[in-house]
């Protein structure tokens, strides 16, 4: 929370009668709406064509214009004398990268599984509302398993959930031991020539860490936050769509690319001390904008069909 003082003249009794209306609003505002992120006091009005004109304003910027949470009271339009004027914005900490341990987790964040010492990095998907688990993530299931526990997996056969009873499988963000949550379902399967696989891990997340905006987090090799925003979506159909698509990964960060094969292949992923994992119909998707070395990857967690 600050004064705002701008390089040109601002008459001395209008600083005094801001600063005062400030001291005794500004906590108060924010502890009786819980939609109010920032308390500012400026001498600038904004017009709708970003034209500024002096005149003093206690500027009240919100998650949502438009919108009062029940049980609170709207705004005054005059506190002590000062316009109030209402903003959409959100203070943030700096950071917010994809391996900091976030108090509200972001798509995108890097996460791991620890199992005897042995790491399991992944990157947390899209968020959805479970009807039985509530709030949960998706994340590719591979990358969390061990190779048994995801060869079992597709062995007990095609979209059917898959959890080891007796095992209770715990995800943290970015590393142990920043809780995240625990997986409540696994849907793998090497699909068929015709049907495309799957390889999805659906993580519970717990109620302390849960996401308050379907932002990414903040690549860092850039200073500026990237302006995509996940509202709400649909399981990918290739028929319907060829041209640009993006990705967040945990330790890529941002990527743009084009898909380049609707499907038509069959992968193998070659272990020397393990057995082979292949899929079916892959979406291949050539990249654009390079921030890691790879040149080329492909999406595994969505599939042609579900």
């Amino acid at each position: 929370m600050e004064v705002e003082v701008g390089n040109t003249g601002i008459d001395d009794t209008d600083k005094d009668i801001m600063l005062a209306c400030f001291k005794k609003n500004a906590e108060s505002l924010l502890s009786t709406h819980t939609n109010l992120s920032i308390v500012q006091g400026s001498f600038y009005k904004i017009n709708r064509n970003l034209e500024e004109t002096y005149e003093p304003r206690l500027v009240l910027y919100v998650i949502a214009k438009e919108y009062i949470p029940l049980g609170e009271d709207p705004f005054d339009k005059v506190y002590d004398g000062i316009q109030v004027d209402v903003r959409e914005g959100m203070f943030t900490m700096f950071g917010n990268h994809a391996d900091d341990a976030l108090s509200n987790i972001r798509m995108g964040c890097k996460i791991q599984r620890v199992v005897n010492e042995q790491s399991y990095n992944g990157t947390l998907g899209v968020f959805f509302e479970h009807p039985e688990h509530g709030l949960c993530g998706i994340t590719c299931a591979h990358a969390i398993l061990t190779p048994e526990e995801h060869r079992n997996c597709i062995e007990y056969g095609l979209k059917k959930t898959w959890i080891d009873n007796h095992q209770q499988i715990v995800v943290y963000q970015p590393a142990k031991p920043h809780l995240l949550g625990h997986v409540v379902g696994i849907i793998c399967s090497e699909g068929t020539m015709s049907n495309s696989g799957n390889d999805v891990a659906i993580i519970r997340i717990v109620d302390d860490r849960k996401p308050v905006n379907g932002k990414w987090p903040q690549p860092k090799s850039d200073a500026k936050e990237l302006e995509f925003e996940y509202t709400s979506g649909r399981v990918f159909i290739s028929k319907t769509y060829a041209g640009i698509c993006y990705k967040f990964g945990g330790t890529t960060e941002y990527t743009e690319g084009r898909i380049a094969n609707i499907g038509l292949n069959v992968t193998r992923e070659i272990r020397i001390r393990d057995k082979d994992r292949k899929f079916n119909n892959l979406i291949e998707v050539k990249q654009l904008k390079q921030v890691c070395k790879r040149r080329r990857f492909w999406i595994s967690c969505i599939r042609k069909r579900w």
